[in-house]
């Protein structure tokens, strides 16, 4: 039986905030994957993609999950550039820091 390879920890997760599950005739919502990312342990960045327009954006800005939120279709070049930021920063923050921003939801 294969066995599945050792991957390294991601670095940073790119996650669509409508996912269609096809298979399932159901839609999971990026936001609350990112939330259980974090919830696990991901210590990455997240950027959160929506067709949506800028309000969406804006209420997942507002996740203290989310790193990052564009609109899709957006300046490939300026979100590459806020990843490569977002991951750098991230690199130079505490991990104390870091759990200070997680979303402490899951203990309520």
């Amino acid at each position: 039986m294969l066995k599945p390879a050792k991957l390294p920890p991601a670095d940073i997760a790119v996650l669509d905030e409508n996912i269609d599950v096809e298979e399932c005739d159901i839609t999971v919502r990026g936001s609350d994957l990112a939330r259980n990312l974090r919830d696990e342990g991901f210590e990455g960045v997240i950027c959160m993609l929506t067709g949506s327009n800028r309000n969406v954006v804006e209420e997942l800005l507002n996740l203290a999950h989310v790193d990052l939120a564009f609109e899709k279709g957006g300046n490939l070049k300026s979100i590459a550039d806020a990843l490569s930021r977002a991951h750098a920063e991230r690199k130079q923050k505490p991990k104390m820091a870091r759990m200070a921003n997680t979303s402490c939801e899951h203990l309520l």
